[in-house]
């Protein structure tokens, strides 16, 4: 969801999640401009748009609001050295990073990898500027 708002096209999300952290990142991003329907159904459609604005956000509290505020800072801030703490915030801090400006440089790589092994590799492989530092 995060990687098509800022997509050319349209993308299609079937069997989408709909738990409510998921909701309140959808619409912290169409507060900054995304276009988002079928948020917290099975079925999302995202239509890409050039840019993503600054916007203000409470998280839900959650056991990834750690990771939503950190995605909020990068999205609105610019890049930033973070950390993930686990799997999910992880690969959310990665593609945050992915349409701040800078550089962002993620520590705790190894939980990304535990659910999304050759992440940055399948990134680059889709042309983002993604490097895996060991």
């Amino acid at each position: 969801m995060s990687a098509a708002v800022l997509a050319s096209g349209v993308t299609t999300l079937e069997n989408a999640a709909r738990e409510p952290d998921i909701v309140d990142i959808g619409n912290f991003l169409i507060a900054m401009g995304a276009d988002i329907q079928g948020l917290g159904t099975s079925t999302m459609t995202i239509t890409g748009v050039r840019s993503l604005k600054g916007a203000t956000h409470t998280a839900i509290p959650d056991r990834i609001v750690t990771g939503t505020w950190a995605f909020a800072a990068a999205m609105t801030l610019g890049s930033a050295p973070v950390v993930a703490s686990d799997i999910r915030a992880g690969a959310g801090l990665v593609l945050a990073g992915l349409v701040s400006e800078g550089i962002t440089y993620i520590e705790g790589g190894h939980h990304i990898d535990r659910g999304y092994p050759d992440f940055a590799q399948q990134l680059q492989r889709l042309g983002a500027d993604v490097t895996r530092v060991d």
